[in-house]
């Protein structure tokens, strides 16, 4: 009986999950539909002047505006890396921390702890050689 009170309880769940997902998508498209006729310039994709890249002034050759694309997007998923590493190198550590806390030893765990900042430091000294190596050529590039 207890089990399938839990099942209910469950689909439950799931179901106004499902509710909340569906209100939420269709709060996020109706506006869309609201506005088509009027917002966006009328419908029109920009064309000569109107067209610019942010970062690059208008009378830029287009080399010198694809390579800033390319640098951002680059920049972008070094960042990235950057911050998903540093995450989880914070979590890990605080893992680290706590399994020691719980069995009590703490050798094993601060050998860890130096693992982790190893690396992070070893991904912070190849971004810094990423940008200076890769992204300040790309940026001179298009010149």
């Amino acid at each position: 009986m207890n089990k399938q009170i839990q099942q209910n309880q469950f689909l439950w769940q799931r179901i106004a999950m499902g509710i909340l997902l569906a209100v939420l998508l269709v709060y996020m498209v109706l506006p869309e539909f609201a506005y088509a006729g009027t917002g966006g310039g009328g419908g029109q994709l920009p064309t000569g002047s109107d067209f610019e890249v942010p970062g690059a002034s208008s009378g830029d050759p287009w080399l010198k505006k694809f390579a800033f694309i390319i640098k951002f997007v680059v920049f972008l998923m070094c960042m990235a890396a950057v911050g998903l590493g540093l995450s989880d190198s914070i979590f890990s550590i605080f893992r680290v921390i706590n399994d020691a806390r719980m069995n009590g030893e703490w050798g094993p765990a601060i050998k860890q702890i130096g693992i982790i900042l190893g690396g992070l430091i070893f991904a912070l000294v190849i971004f810094a050689l990423l940008n200076k190596y890769v992204i300040d050529p790309i940026t001179n590039y298009g010149y």
